[in-house]
């Protein structure tokens, strides 16, 4: 009996050897297994900011292309304004220099008109006075 129960004392030494070693176990995947979810719990925080921060710089992206496009209309319309300027200068000038011709021409036609009338009173009176 008494090596029936020494027999038993060691198995539930054995036992209780084994059942420490599963704890021990249990407690360092447990540890593993705490460690794991608190880094999945900060990359899943990490991963929501750096979402937050990618939606913003979209936005912000988006905005500025929206503001680039005004700009360019702006831009555009600031150039096409400053070349009709130029075009009407330009126009102004042609019509002062057209206006300053026909006023030379004119100038010339009476001119000549004067001229041959003078020509003309003065072979009236050459041919007058030789009648």
């Amino acid at each position: 009996m008494s090596g029936k129960l020494t027999v038993q004392e060691e198995e539930i030494i054995e036992l209780v050897d084994k059942i420490a070693a599963v704890e021990e176990e249990l407690n360092r995947v447990t540890e593993l297994f705490m460690d794991s979810k608190n880094e999945l719990l900060q990359r899943k925080s990490d991963l929501q900011s750096k979402t937050q921060e990618l939606e913003t710089t979209q936005r912000h992206l988006q905005e500025m292309k929206l503001q680039l496009v005004e700009e360019e209309c702006i831009t555009s319309a600031a150039a096409l304004e400053t070349t009709e300027e130029r075009h009407h200068d330009a126009a102004n000038r042609l019509l002062n220099t057209v206006e300053e011709a026909t006023k030379d021409v004119f100038g010339l036609h009476s001119k000549l008109d004067c001229k041959k009338a003078v020509d003309q009173h003065n072979a009236d009176d050459v041919f007058g006075k030789n009648e």
